[in-house]
């Protein structure tokens, strides 16, 4: 599917959720998380070529395996995060939502650890 029918996917399920906002809200919820969950399995489709990419830029640069897992775990919270956080104030749960992106956030610096580690014994032996 193009960039256009995605978008145009994205619209269409959003006017239909509106036609149903006034009578059964609930109706209008299970076609937005529907069509949430159908973009997100289209984006995952797309994230093959991504990491295709990177591994070519891996094989010119040969850097670790490693720091290319935790950008994809990296990636991968920060859009699910989005994703659930963006379903819970559309439901109008507001404080929810933030605790998950809080969650999200500390989800990023947990997986990120073993770089900062990495730059660190960087500048350490560089300083020696």
């Amino acid at each position: 599917m193009s960039l256009a029918g995605v978008m145009f996917f994205g619209l269409t399920a959003a006017i239909m959720a509106m036609l149903f906002k006034q009578g059964k809200t609930e109706y209008g919820m299970f076609i937005m998380a529907g069509a949430g969950i159908f973009l997100f399995l289209f984006t995952l489709r797309e994230i093959q070529s991504v990491l295709q990419t990177i591994r070519k830029i891996q094989g010119y640069l040969h850097f670790d395996d490693a720091y290319v897992t935790i950008l994809v775990k990296i990636v991968g919270i920060s859009y699910l995060t989005q994703f659930s956080s963006d379903v819970c104030r559309d439901c109008g749960y507001q404080s929810l939502a933030n605790q998950l992106q809080i969650f999200g956030k500390i989800s990023v610096l947990a997986v990120s650890m073993p770089v900062v580690l990495a730059l660190l014994e960087t500048v350490f032996q560089v300083l020696e």
